[in-house]
């Protein structure tokens, strides 16, 4: 990090990781954040750890200054040995409650925000946001708490895509397909999903694009298999694509997974069928199946998860009523602004203290 503190704009430290055990969610959002906030002028550092940094994650923070924690040295530790005054924000966004981070006295002056997707409050934080929460909160804990998918922070390359999904493909070419689960997607449900799709005589039609990140440790097996598959299905890999709106505004359908890659579509109203890869993303499978916006995928034995990707792309491919309603619900549920909302909120609560 850059020590010069000449410039009087505000500090927020961002505490977060990603690589290949805990996917690139995280990191993604809270680079939307970042970018945010400086518009608010306030110059935001990166803390992360040394797998993010060996990680190709890396990339997607590129341009802001970071500070890199070796071993088990705590964020605290690392600026009092630096002689680096506290932040005006500590913003956290990695598994776990930030208990550690949060109460360390070296912070006590500090605006501590938490970005949590997994509980509905945390005591050791002053701001509290949870994308995916829909509870029935006191007025007491709403008041220091960002609840619900108006703030889930996007890209402005996917915001500016909000609601301009169209049935996209013609008779003289194949439909696109993306399939997305999970940029490391460290389970190779890739795979599983292909294999399902070569037995499904509809996938003929399609062509089908898989999303997978450099660091994923299923990418050579996933990239073998699906030499196996072709020429009978048309599949092409795309890895580490970091802005993916081209993809969602190209694509006609989506076989994804429910973390906030779902929000994306959501926003973009591309028709998913949504498959749940991590048990602390069902919050969001739950709720937009709830609203009727995705397509549904349990953990079904193979026959089932063929019969249910047969269905969902023939709807598809038809431009089936029940396909379209997909993304006429999922449109409504959110528009984009979620990271703006977030940064104002952070910008009012300096200004007041």
């Amino acid at each position: 990090m850059n020590q010069d503190i000449t410039n009087n704009d505000p500090i927020c430290i961002i505490r977060v990781d990603g690589h290949s055990e805990v996917g690139f969610g995280h990191l993604s959002r809270t680079r939307t954040i970042a970018e945010s906030l400086q518009n608010e002028d306030i110059r935001c550092v990166f803390a992360i750890t040394e797998k993010t940094i060996s990680s190709s994650a890396n990339a997607i923070i590129s341009g802001f200054e970071t500070i890199a924690l070796r071993g088990n040295e705590t964020l605290a530790s690392k600026l009092t040995k630096n002689r680096i005054p506290a932040p005006a924000v500590l913003l956290i966004d990695h598994y776990g409650d930030g208990r550690e981070e949060l109460l360390d006295s070296y912070f006590s002056d500090t605006l501590r925000v938490l970005i949590d997707d997994t509980s509905f409050h945390n005591k050791f934080c002053d701001l509290f946001i949870n994308p995916n929460g829909f509870p029935n909160t006191s007025h007491e804990i709403a008041d220091c708490s960002l609840f619900g998918p108006k703030y889930m922070p996007v890209s402005e390359n996917i915001a500016s895509l909000a609601g301009t999904w169209r049935a996209n493909h013609t008779l003289s070419k194949p439909p696109i397909c993306l399939v997305s689960l999970g940029a490391t997607d460290p389970n190779a449900l890739s795979i599983e999903i292909l294999n399902s799709l070569s037995k499904i005589e509809v996938s003929r039609k399609f062509e089908f694009k898989i999303l997978l990140s450099n660091a994923s440790k299923t990418l050579a097996q996933t990239r073998d298999f699906m030499s196996t598959l072709q020429p009978r299905l048309n599949l092409k890999l795309i890895s580490n694509k970091i802005d993916l709106s081209q993809l969602y505004a190209q694509a006609h359908c989506c076989i994804g997974a429910s973390g906030v890659s779902a929000w994306e579509r959501a926003i973009v109203g591309l028709p998913c069928a949504l498959v749940l890869t991590a048990s602390n993303q069902k919050i969001i499978k739950d709720y937009l199946t709830e609203q009727k916006a995705v397509f549904p995928i349990e953990k079904l034995n193979s026959k089932q998860l063929n019969l249910k990707l047969e269905r969902f792309l023939e709807l598809a491919f038809l431009n089936a009523p029940e396909f379209l309603a997909i993304s006429n619900k999922s449109k409504k549920l959110l528009d984009g602004k979620g990271a703006r909302r977030i940064s104002n909120s952070i910008a009012t609560r300096i200004q007041k203290s």
